[in-house]
C-alpha cells in the first residue's frame, strides 16, 4: 500500500535549532491493519504521519499504490488525499458553522459524488454506526468533543477511502469517549490500513497490530504487537470521577453544595460571596493550597462515574460495518469544486456588506483611486493619441516671416514655388447682426484671425456647411468653448443658448456684412473667408478688382523696413529654408511646430506630476486592497486549512478568492472609474473641454481590464503565499 524510502526532514536547517525530525526513515506498510506510530513529544511521528499523508514535504521517496512521488509534489498529493486518504485530527477539524451532514456531504462532494440518494444512504449508514443517527441537522461546533471526533471519523470513511490516517485522535476525549473512539478506529483497521499517531503506550499496545516507535527522528522498534489480553489503563490526570470520591451534599432553597473529597474532611470552612456578577471565593487554607475554577474550556473533566479499567473484551464491535456493501461506487465521477462560482459571489457580497466600518472606508478609497486612474489614463489616452487642436494656434502650414525689410524681399517670398498665400497680422473687429451688435468684440491680435477658405475642407466642418460663394464665412467653434468663454456668455445674456442659432445670420468684420454658414473645428480662434473677401475686409474701396491686384495694392500699403506676415506654405519647412537664405534680416519661424513642441514639454510636466501623484495614490490603495484580502483570508484559515487537509485542489480556494477580488474591484475601483468617465463627459470640465484628457472606448476598455488584472495581481499575493505552504504548515497557522 505505502513504501517510503530513505525520508529525510529537517526543521531549521543550517541554523543553530536545526532539528533533525526524520532520519533517512524507510518503511513498508500493508493494505490493512492498525498501525501505531509511538513516541514521545517530539519525537517526528506526527512529522513522519503527515509526510506518509502527503500533507507535509520531505526529502525521498514515496510509493502509494503504483504512484511513485520523489521528493514533494503538490498536485499529485492533492489527487490522493482527495481520492484515497480519509484523516482523523486531534483538533477535529470540521467546519463548525456547518452540519454534521453538510460537514460529510462535502467530502463527498470533492471526489465526485452529487447524488443525493447515494450522498444520503452514505452519511445516514455512517452517522448510524459513529452513534450519531439523530445529529445530522445539528451544527458540528455545536457537539462535544467525543460527538466531533465521531463526525470526523464519518468523515473520513464517507468516500470509502484506501487509507485512514488518524493524528492524536483521543487528546482531546475522556477515558470513556476514549474508548468508544478506539473500538470504531480498530474495527475500521479490518479492512483498511489505519496510520495513527499516539503518545500514550497503553493505547497502542492494547490495539495496535503494529507499533512503530520513534525517537529523534529514527525509528527505534517496528514490532508487531502479539498482545493478547490484559487491561487497559486510560484514566487521565485531567480526569476527576466524582463516583470514586467521598461525597457531601448540603442543598436548601437558595443553595445547593456537592463536596467531593479523597481524603476525610472534618470541617472546610467556606464563603461565597456574589457581588456585581462576581463570583469570591473564600477558603480555609489548611484544607485547600489551590482553587481552580472549572469552565467548559478547562481540561480537568468532571466525570459522574466510577473509572474502571477497560480489558479487550470490552472492545465494542462494528462487526456489522459493512460500508463497502451498501454503497454504489459507480456513482463517483469526476472531482466537483466544493464551492461554487455561485456559493463563491454569495459569499463574496456578504463580506462586503458585513464589513467593519474600517473596512468599508478602505472601500471609499478604492472608489478615489479608481476615479484616479481614469484621469490618469484619459492623460495616457492624449499622450497616445495627439491631436493637433490642442496646440494649434495657427494652421499646421502657416510660415511666420518677420523683419522684411523691402517690398523686393516680400515680393521673392511671394513668388517662391511653395508659397501660396501671404496675409497680414490683422486685428478684426467682430460684431454680430443681433440685440449684441453695437457690443464690439475684438479678435486678439496675438494669433492669426483669419484663414483662407481654400485651407478648409468639408471635414473640417463642425456644423452648418462649407463656404461656397464670395461674402460667406466660417467662425471656428473655440471661440466659444471654455467654461469661462466671454462670447459665450455673452450670448447667453441675450437669450442665445447655442451659437448653432447664428447660422445664416449677418457678422460684421470691421463693419463689413458677411453670412455665417458655419462652424470649423480646427482647435484655434479663426475666421474663415475667401481670399477675395479678406481684402475687402482689410482694403478700402475694393470695387470688382482682382485678386492679384488687391493683394499687389495690400503690399504696396505696408511699411518697410521691418514688416511681418504669415506666408501659408505648401512646404513650411521648404519656405523658412528659403527665407533665411535670402541673406537678409529677414526671419522665419514654423509656429505650430513651436507651439507643438512647447506644448509637449508643458504636458510631460504635467504628466509627470499627475502619473507620480496618481501612482501613489493607487499604490497606497493597492497595499489597502493587500490587506483586506489578507485579513480575509486569516479570517477563513480555518476553513482553508480543513479543505487543503482534506485534498481541496489549490485551484479551486484561489478561485473563490478571485471571485471576492473581482466583487471588490467592480463596487470600488470600476465604480469611481465609470463615475469619472461619466463626470469628465458630462460636466464639461476644463480638462475634457480643452481636450487635456480624450477618453477613446478601446484604451478606456483597456483601462478597465488593467484595473481588473492589477487588482487580482495584487490581491492574491497573500492568498499564493498561504497555499505555497504544505497543508501541514495551514494547519499550524491555524492552530497557532
Amino acid at each position: 500500500m505505502i513504501t517510503a524510502i530513505k525520508l529525510d526532514k529537517h526543521f531549521n536547517r543550517g541554523k543553530k535549532n536545526d532539528i533533525h525530525v526524520i532520519n533517512q526513515i524507510s518503511l513498508d506498510l500493508p493494505d490493512h491493519g492498525l498501525v501505531v506510530l509511538f513516541g514521545p513529544s517530539g519525537s517526528g511521528k506526527t512529522t513522519l504521519l503527515n509526510v506518509l499523508g502527503g500533507l507535509d514535504r520531505a526529502n525521498g521517496e514515496i510509493q502509494f499504490n503504483d504512484v511513485s512521488i520523489k521528493g514533494y509534489s503538490m498536485s499529485k498529493w492533492d489527487q490522493i488525499r482527495n481520492r484515497h486518504i480519509g484523516y482523523i485530527f486531534q483538533n477535529y477539524m470540521l467546519l463548525e458553522n456547518l452540519s454534521i451532514y453538510e460537514n460529510i456531504k462535502l467530502t463527498l462532494n470533492m471526489v465526485g459524488i452529487t447524488d443525493k440518494d447515494e450522498i444520503n444512504k452514505r452519511v445516514e449508514y455512517l452517522l448510524d454506526k459513529v452513534g450519531l443517527k439523530n445529529y445530522k441537522k445539528r451544527k458540528a461546533g455545536l457537539l462535544s468533543g467525543g460527538q466531533q471526533q465521531r463526525v470526523a471519523i464519518a468523515r473520513a470513511l464517507a468516500k470509502n477511502p484506501d487509507v485512514i490516517i488518524a493524528d492524536e485522535p483521543t487528546g482531546n476525549l475522556d477515558s470513556k469517549n476514549t474508548v468508544e473512539i478506539m473500538n470504531i478506529i480498530k474495527t475500521i483497521s479490518k479492512e483498511k490500513l489505519v496510520l495513527l499517531v499516539t503518545h500514550e503506550r497503553e493505547l497502542a499496545t492494547f490495539y495496535a497490530d503494529r507499533i512503530i516507535e520513534l525517537k529523534d527522528g529514527i525509528i527505534e522498534s517496528d514490532t508487531q504487537n502479539t498482545t493478547v489480553g490484559g487491561s487497559l489503563d486510560l484514566k487521565h490526570e485531567t480526569d476527576i470521577y466524582l463516583k470514586d470520591l467521598e461525597t457531601t451534599e448540603l442543598s436548601n432553597d437558595q443553595i445547593d453544595v456537592s463536596l467531593f473529597s479523597d481524603k476525610p474532611v472534618n470541617q472546610i470552612k467556606v464563603r461565597l460571596v456574589l457581588k456585581n456578577g462576581t463570583l469570591y471565593l473564600d477558603v480555609n487554607q489548611d484544607i485547600a493550597q489551590k482553587v481552580n475554577l472549572l469552565n467548559e474550556k478547562s481540561e480537568v473533566k468532571l466525570i459522574n462515574d466510577h473509572y474502571k479499567d477497560f480489558d479487550k473484551t470490552d472492545i465494542g464491535t462494528l462487526d456489522s460495518f459493512q460500508f463497502a456493501s451498501i454503497i454504489d461506487e459507480s456513482k463517483v465521477h469526476k472531482s466537483q469544486p466544493v464551492i461554487t462560482w455561485k456559493h463563491a459571489f454569495r459569499l463574496a457580497f456578504d463580506k462586503i456588506i458585513n464589513s467593519t466600518t474600517k473596512r468599508k472606508f478602505l472601500f471609499f478609497g478604492f472608489i478615489l483611486a479608481g476615479f484616479l486612474l481614469l484621469i490618469a489614463f484619459g492623460f495616457v489616452s492624449r499622450m497616445l493619441i495627439l491631436d493637433e487642436k490642442l496646440f494649434m494656434p495657427y494652421d499646421r502650414d502657416y510660415v511666420i516671416v518677420q523683419n522684411v525689410q523691402s517690398k523686393a524681399q516680400l515680393e521673392s517670398i511671394l513668388n517662391h514655388e511653395n508659397t501660396v498665400f501671404i496675409t497680414t497680422r490683422a486685428g478684426f473687429q467682430l460684431d454680430f447682426d443681433t440685440p449684441i451688435y453695437y457690443q464690439e468684440t475684438y479678435l486678439s491680435s496675438s494669433y492669426l484671425p483669419l484663414d483662407f477658405a481654400e485651407m478648409v475642407d468639408d471635414q473640417d466642418i463642425f456644423y452648418g456647411r462649407n463656404i461656397q460663394n464670395d461674402g460667406e464665412v466660417l467662425l471656428d467653434y473655440k471661440l466659444f468653448k471654455g467654461d469661462f468663454n466671454s462670447l459665450a456668455a455673452t450670448l447667453r445674456a441675450y437669450g442665445i443658448e447655442s451659437p448653432m442659432a447664428l447660422i445664416n445670420t449677418t457678422v460684421y468684420l470691421n463693419q463689413k456684412p458677411y453670412t455665417l454658414v458655419g462652424f470649423t473645428d480646427r482647435g484655434y480662434d479663426a475666421v474663415v473667408m475667401r481670399e477675395i473677401d479678406y481684402y475687402r475686409a482689410v482694403l478700402t474701396n475694393t470695387g470688382t478688382k482682382t485678386v492679384e491686384v488687391l493683394r499687389t495694392e495690400l503690399i504696396n500699403m505696408m511699411t518697410f523696413p521691418g514688416v511681418e506676415v504669415f506666408v501659408y506654405s505648401s512646404n513650411p519647412a521648404e519656405s523658412v529654408r528659403f527665407v533665411k537664405g535670402l541673406n537678409t534680416n529677414a526671419t522665419a519661424t514654423h509656429p505650430f511646430l513651436e507651439y507643438r513642441d512647447s506644448y509637449l514639454s508643458m504636458m510631460a510636466l504635467i504628466y509627470s506630476f499627475l502619473w507620480v501623484f496618481s501612482l501613489i495614490i493607487v499604490t497606497i490603495t493597492l497595499i489597502a486592497l493587500f490587506f483586506v484580502l489578507k485579513a480575509s483570508l486569516t479570517e477563513r484559515i480555518s476553513e482553508i486549512a480543513v479543505f487543503r487537509a482534506l485534498g481541496v485542489r489549490r485551484i479551486d480556494i484561489i478561485k473563490t478568492f478571485m471571485v471576492e477580488i473581482f466583487v471588490i474591484t467592480t463596487t470600488s475601483f470600476i465604480v469611481g472609474y465609470l463615475f469619472g468617465l461619466y463626470y469628465f463627459t458630462n460636466m464639461n470640465t476644463t480638462l475634457y473641454e480643452n481636450n487635456f484628457i480624450i477618453f477613446p472606448a478601446s484604451l478606456m476598455i483597456l483601462g478597465g481590464v488593467f484595473i481588473y488584472g492589477i487588482s487580482q495581481l495584487i490581491g492574491l499575493i497573500p492568498v499564493w503565499g498561504l497555499l505555497s505552504k504544505t497543508p501541514a504548515q495551514i494547519m499550524s497557522s491555524y492552530d497557532a
